[in-house]
């Protein structure tokens, strides 16, 4: 009976505090997140919400984010060469420990695609017209502060993204600054 019953217990246990996003932060602090950015203001003229964000159904990875053509030089794979750019404003918002947390979960993103049950959102799986793709969001350590790319398509010559810090205010998170971004 034993045998039976403890893979059935690991298996529960595991795909109950599953990490589908990332090896270092739980699926209900990235969903919870997302959900508050995902129903926040747009800042890209031209954006045409009706209902809910249309969006790429898999996060962008990190290492594939663009919000600075000054970066293409530079190995996307590494936490500094990624974040030159920007590393003193990060310095302004996030301590030695936090920068290191950044980091780990930089690289602990998992390639996967968003959970369209629980986030409030319209998936696309091919890019189009009016849509936006998301990188999985990273946090300090006391997750009061989060940095996310946004990549919004708006057609022809009609892109904007940007590298945003959000803050938490004790009860929903604000989209507080854009530390880098492009426009065409």
């Amino acid at each position: 009976m034993k045998q039976i019953l403890i893979p059935i217990f690991l298996f529960v246990v595991s795909t109950g505090y599953s990490q589908t996003y990332s090896a270092v932060i739980n699926d209900s602090t990235v969903i919870s997140f997302m959900n508050q950015a995902l129903a926040g203001k747009t800042n890209y003229p031209g954006t045409k919400l009706k209902n809910r964000k249309s969006v790429l159904s898999r996060p962008i990875s990190w290492e594939n984010a663009r919000w600075d053509l000054n970066s293409v030089e530079l190995n996307d794979t590494i936490f500094e060469e990624k974040f030159y750019f920007v590393m003193d404003t990060l310095k302004k918002y996030f301590n030695e420990s936090n920068l290191i947390f950044l980091e780990k979960q930089f690289k602990g993103q998992i390639k996967t695609y968003w959970n369209n049950k629980v986030l409030n959102a319209r998936f696309k799986k091919n890019y189009n017209l009016n849509f936006f793709e998301y990188s999985i969001p990273i946090f300090s350590v006391d997750y009061q502060t989060a940095l996310l790319y946004e990549y919004y398509y708006c057609g022809n010559l009609c892109a904007y993204s940007g590298l945003w810090l959000y803050k938490h205010d004790g009860k929903q998170w604000i989209k507080f600054r854009l530390l880098k971004g492009l426009i065409s």
